[in-house]
């Protein structure tokens, strides 16, 4: 018989984390009900995920098992001789017998998606203990006579694990997952994948066409964050006013406002990208920023990086080194026309070069973002993917990210030199064709730059 899905049942006790399970394989933290008090699926839910070139694969959401001591005794008690050593023939039974699908109500809608689907997960929360009525669920759940894989949730503790990895030995069942909806690491999902295709290999080739693609979509959320991450260090490196030194003050307080909502703005891309939202991370308060003025500015080597092309320039921009030179009221000609010359260059190439040279020009100073902020605004965005990663979508509490983890940033050092370079990477700038080719050249070297900065996390 052809089948054009595989049906998998998530079954388990009320609250052991079932719905839970399935928002973190299906990436969607809106599926289901999670929630503290037992018994919030109440009937059978039913959602699918596709592949290329694989068949679909269609998910039951069920709800808990909560009276399995009862109905344990009436199936063992109640089920005729010739049907003694036929599970799912059992199964069929009971849930022919209408009374007692009324009196278990949960159970048999259970049960029955149970008959109709390939493979079972079965969700235990090693948290509590083993109790008879846990082993008198697994019994139950045996007899319909499909595969079942124990997922072994809320694993943190090593003890509570083997505990129960103990107790399935003892029933006969040897193959289960560590998982944690909490923190599952890509690894848990790619063994439960492999479970499944192990128990059911008929459909092997399914189950690896899908993990393949939960691979290729890991990478492809992580690549895409890294470039939201290249997009919040450009806007924030290339941040600058000039003013009077004495409004030092106010200049910083609108700048950290600037970076504040820089970083909430990113922030909120990648909580997106990973299926997360605002509520999900806490960003630790920025430490303060400072200006910065580069005193040597008029060095000969400074202009030196600039050769020909000042000279370049300085053909066509007398009359901007004229209006300098007005400006500066001493300055020679000759200086003010090199000085237009430089400013010039600093617009086409260079955009912090010219307006440190204004704001020289003028007594005023030219404040930036600090290299030091840029790379805490970046070690925490690092921490964040990182964190998302191994995040299951059951986590109910705000991962909080605080600088308190060094990471080696020295293959992006030349990339925030360049930042500070171009200043002139403003949105209007952008809208240039040669600016923007140069930006974007400038972004992809970045996030190549953070994979190499990620592999070392």
């Amino acid at each position: 018989m052809e089948f054009n899905t595989v049906d998998i049942c998530v079954v388990g006790h009320t609250n052991a984390g079932k719905t839970s399970l399935l928002r973190t394989l299906l990436r969607q933290k809106d599926f289901g009900v999670v929630a503290a008090m037992p018994s919030t699926t109440r009937d059978v839910v039913g959602t699918e995920t596709k592949a290329p070139s694989a068949k679909t694969l269609k998910w039951h959401d069920t709800p808990g098992l909560e009276e399995s001591r009862e109905l344990y005794d009436v199936m063992r008690n109640g089920t005729p001789e010739d049907l003694k050593h036929d599970g799912p023939g059992q199964v069929n039974y009971f849930l022919q017998q209408e009374k007692l699908v009324t009196r278990f109500s949960q159970e048999s809608k259970v049960l029955k998606q149970l008959m109709q689907s390939h493979a079972a997960l079965v969700v235990i929360d090693t948290r509590s203990s083993v109790l008879e009525k846990l082993l008198d669920e697994l019994s139950i759940l045996k007899l319909s006579g499909i595969p079942l894989i124990p997922v072994l949730n809320f694993s943190t503790i090593k003890d509570d694990v083997k505990r129960w990895e103990e107790a399935l030995r003892k029933m006969s069942i040897h193959n289960f997952v560590v998982f944690d909806t909490v923190r599952t690491p890509p690894s848990a999902e790619e063994e439960l994948f492999e479970q499944l295709a192990s128990v059911l290999p008929k459909f092997k080739e399914d189950f690896k066409a899908h993990l393949e693609y939960r691979r290729q979509a890991q990478v492809s959320r992580v690549s895409e964050s890294l470039l939201h991450v290249a997009d919040l260090i450009a806007e924030v490196g290339t941040l600058y006013e000039i003013a009077e030194k004495n409004k030092q003050s106010s200049i910083q307080t609108e700048l950290e406002k600037q970076v504040q909502s820089f970083e909430s703005k990113y922030t909120l891309k990648i909580l997106d990208i990973f299926g997360f939202t605002a509520s999900d991370a806490r960003l630790a308060a920025l430490p303060m920023m400072k200006g910065h003025w580069d005193d040597n500015v008029f060095d000969p080597s400074t202009w030196s990086k600039f050769g020909k092309s000042v000279a370049a320039t300085t053909a066509t921009g007398g009359a901007v080194g004229l209006s300098i030179d007005v400006m500066t009221g001493g300055l020679s000609l000759g200086l003010g026309t090199l000085i237009g010359g430089a400013l010039g260059v600093a617009y086409e190439s260079a955009g912090a070069f010219g307006e440190r040279v204004k704001a020289k020009i003028a007594g005023k100073q030219l404040f930036t973002v600090d290299k030091a902020v840029l790379e805490i605004i970046t070690t925490r965005a690092m921490l964040l993917i990182n964190a998302l990663q191994k995040r299951g979508l059951a986590a109910q509490q705000s991962v909080e990210i605080e600088f308190d983890q060094q990471l080696d940033l020295s293959p992006l050092s030349g990339s925030y030199r360049t930042l500070k370079r171009n200043l002139n990477w403003s949105k209007e700038d952008l809208e240039l064709r040669l600016v923007r080719d140069k930006y974007n050249a400038w972004r992809t070297k970045f996030q190549e730059s953070l994979h190499t900065v990620m592999k070392e996390m």
